[in-house]
């Protein structure tokens, strides 16, 4: 499979040409295999009965879903698109008309299993009409058209470095956007643009009706807010780890020279990830020995994984790097307050709100912490 992605980078990534080798290396990554329509990547499911919904189910290997309950029905969806790149597991969409719709069945990495989507655990009968909304494909995709359905799989060099034709028709005498080089927020907007969601996130109104791009500033587009509705302090949101590092003693302590890409290389992905990251860890702690034994695994105590929140079978790692395991947890707010620096105005905050509401009936601010 990585293969045959790889394979596909090099024929139509334009970058290619000039940079083989970061090419290679970036379409082994989780990002470059975020969507996909390889069918390979997934075993096929044998058929079981899914107890909540009482379904029978089963994946063929050219992915075709089939469902029946009972003897009262039966039907079929030829799952389209994988969604994910597999670390936690595959999403799988189907077609209907000029709508995509999230499988109510998806495979999940670490219990190697089939189960029910996320959310769908909630439902007692077979749902087949979750449209999926052009902000998820934001992010699993390079691009997204809602009017054709076409897709651009995966995340392409253009997410972080920008649209430079220029740059490739002069090959490379015009210099693409380098996010090293950019001012803090700036650079720091590029990754949390996808994994920056908070309690609540609004399109900020914007005239020219332009929309985000690498090298611009994220809190410019995005209104993103915290605190409000209080989830399960155990638990780790799928899009949290910027907001949890930004909590954390470490980019506290460090400000604007900690980012996302001080412990992780975009364009590739460590071999040896204990090694890799307690290198990360030792250049800013060299100087002070670790009192726990074992040791040689910095990220096993200080950022240990945790269920990931709203995702069955799955965990995620805990970006708020705590002293201990058991280190208090930040209090949440029940009143939603602007994640960055700038009061949000009273249009995105109303936005906000109504849609914690829509999401957590009666989960109205208190002004109390919760």
């Amino acid at each position: 499979m990585i293969t045959a992605l790889l394979l596909l980078a090099q024929v139509q990534n334009p970058c290619q040409p000039c940079h083989a080798q970061i090419v290679a290396s970036y379409a082994k990554t989780a990002m470059a295999r975020t969507s996909s329509k390889d069918s390979s990547i997934l075993r096929p499911a044998e058929r079981f009965l899914e107890p909540i919904t009482q379904t029978n189910f089963s994946v063929s290997p050219t992915l075709e879903l089939h469902f029946s309950k009972q003897d009262a029905f039966e039907g079929t969806r030829q799952l389209d698109w994988v969604i994910g790149s597999g670390r936690v597991g595959h999403s799988l969409l189907f077609t209907q008309g000029n709508r995509l719709f999230q499988s109510p069945l998806s495979y999940y990495s670490e219990a190697g299993k089939w189960q029910l989507s996320p959310g769908f655990q909630r439902r007692p009968q077979l749902d087949l009409t979750r449209v999926v909304e052009p902000g998820c494909l934001n992010c699993h995709t390079s691009s997204f058209n809602p009017a054709t359905l076409a897709i651009e799989p995966g995340i392409s060099c253009a997410r972080c470095h920008g649209h430079s034709p220029q740059h490739i028709a002069t090959a490379g005498k015009v210099a693409a956007l380098n996010p090293k080089k950019l001012p803090a927020h700036e650079r720091d907007s590029i990754c949390a643009q996808c994994h920056l969601t908070g309690s609540a996130r609004v399109a900020k109104f914007r005239p020219s009706g332009d929309t985000y791009q690498p090298g611009k500033k994220l809190s410019d587009f995005s209104a993103i807010f915290v605190g409000g509705q209080a989830e399960v302090s155990s638990t780790i949101g799928v899009t949290s780890h910027y907001e949890n590092l930004a909590l954390s003693k470490c980019k506290i302590a460090s400000g604007d020279k900690l980012s996302c890409t001080t412990c992780h290389d975009p364009h590739s992905e460590p071999t040896n990830a204990a090694t890799h990251f307690n290198a990360k860890c030792e250049s800013c702690h060299q100087n002070k020995a670790c009192p726990k034994a074992p040791k040689g695994d910095c990220i096993q105590c200080h950022m240990p994984k945790a269920a990931g929140r709203g995702v069955d079978h799955s965990s995620y790692t805990n970006h708020s790097i705590p002293r201990t395991a058991n280190e208090a947890k930040p209090g949440i707010s029940s009143t939603l307050t602007s994640f960055w620096s700038t009061e949000a105005n009273p249009r995105d905050l109303g936005l906000a709100y109504a849609g914690q509401s829509a999401r957590h009936p009666g989960a109205l601010a208190t002004g109390t912490n919760s």
